[in-house]
């Protein structure tokens, strides 16, 4: 979970760099101030940190090529690329978060349930977005 939060947060400066629409920048930025103390809590939990992993195949993480793509696109093309990845990140997210929500680390199951319902809300917010750009 810890190297998907870091494409996450790699994923959203790229947006902060390369994008010009204001609403994504925003999501970018709350992207970073949700999940960089989300990976310093999992980097807590010491031993337990093997649960948070365990038969997970990081689901949602963009491929070497794709990230690439996405770091040389430019404009709509970003944005479009930027909310199309990030979704899919944050679904990917979700679905790992599930098979820890019956966790007996409480903090892992806080941690869990926290990350379905962050994730889930800006899910939410990027399709809006999709739809702006789309209508455009």
């Amino acid at each position: 979970m810890i190297p998907h939060h870091e494409q996450a947060i790699e994923m959203a400066d790229f947006a902060l760099k390369y994008s010009e629409n204001p609403k994504i920048k925003k999501l970018a930025r709350n992207i970073k101030a949700s999940q960089q103390p989300e990976i310093d809590l999992m980097n807590s939990f010491g031993k337990n940190l093997a649960e948070l992993h365990a038969g997970h195949n990081m689901q949602g993480m963009l491929s070497e090529r794709d990230m690439k793509i996405l770091k040389f696109s430019r404009g709509e093309m970003f944005d479009e690329m930027f909310l199309f990845g990030m979704i899919q990140h944050h679904e990917g997210a979700i679905e790992m978060a599930k098979t820890v929500l019956s966790s007996k680390t409480p903090e892992i199951s806080k941690l869990a349930n926290e990350i379905i319902r962050t994730q889930s809300e800006e899910i939410e917010l990027m399709k809006i977005l999709q739809e702006e750009i789309n209508s455009d």
